[in-house]
């Protein structure tokens, strides 16, 4: 004891300690709101460069971006539909693009992205108005992915016809024209959205076989073919759907389609989607 007061005694005074936990209780809620504050990476799997839906969703990942918003995307590319859908089941992926025939088994629906009906584009002169006149003849499937050949054949089998009576040529939009001027195909399944550059290219179709030859059906069948297929739904393309001037289909065309859909993985949380 000096002067009546322990030597100790500073050492003991809360002040400093106090200061200190206060100190680093700020750090830790600082450290906290930091983390709270970084936004929501996802991963989201679509098609390649050049498709329309994987630039629709490039656009929706810049201005998340641009907007500092609390959820980010990134892009995972691969080359089918089928592949996507892999990606999500095995976890690869929080988001992917699919399609209504080819869905994964962990995705619920977050928007409608797409309707993509399906038609046929007559570019030869064969006399062909419904799927069973294709027999014997050969159809361009455009982007000639397994999932839209498997689609083709589906369609035929539901329609009584025997895939093997058709023949099917895979094309990519650029040797388009060369196939159409060498007369490689009878008929063209385009399978795109009616906007952007699925209808660039309609045009150009036009242009190459001339407005008025170009002719176009669909699936009669669609109604019935429905209830054998759920994955498909029953449309109808109003007049001028096609392109405009002359109008093309000239009247409303009965056709069957399938979706594009945004879907999610079931594990991820549903306040984040």
């Amino acid at each position: 004891i000096i002067g009546g007061r322990s030597r100790y005694s500073t050492c003991m005074r809360p002040g400093p300690l106090i200061a200190t936990l206060a100190f680093l209780l700020l750090g830790v809620v600082a450290l906290v709101l930091s983390f709270m504050a970084m936004p929501t990476r996802l991963k989201v799997g679509v098609g390649p460069d050049d498709r329309e839906h994987a630039r629709v969703i490039a656009a929706f990942a810049r201005k998340l971006q641009d907007d500092r918003a609390p959820v980010r995307l990134t892009l995972v590319r691969k080359q089918s539909f089928g592949e996507v859908a892999r990606a999500l089941d095995a976890g690869e992926v929080d988001l992917a693009v699919v399609r209504s025939n080819v869905m994964p088994r962990q995705g619920l629906t977050v928007a409608v992205l797409h309707e993509l009906p399906v038609v046929f584009v007559v570019v030869g002169k064969a006399r062909l108005n419904s799927l069973a006149d294709l027999r014997r003849h050969r159809v361009g499937v455009l982007r000639g992915t397994p999932e839209n050949l498997e689609l083709l054949d589906s369609l035929l089998r539901l329609a009584g016809i025997d895939p093997a009576q058709v023949t099917k040529v895979p094309l990519e939009p650029e040797p388009l024209a060369a196939a159409i001027d060498h007369k490689q195909v009878d008929a063209i399944m385009p399978l795109a959205p009616l906007q952007g550059a699925g209808r660039a290219r309609l045009l150009a179709l036009a242009d190459r076989v001339g407005h008025s030859k170009l002719r176009v059906f669909g699936v009669d069948e669609g109604e019935a073919l429905v209830e054998s297929d759920p994955a498909m739904e029953a449309v109808e393309l109003p007049r001028g759907a096609l392109i405009g001037n002359p109008p093309l289909p000239a009247e409303g065309l009965p056709t069957l389609g399938v979706t594009q859909w945004l879907v999610a993985r079931m594990q991820l949380p549903v306040i984040v989607v």
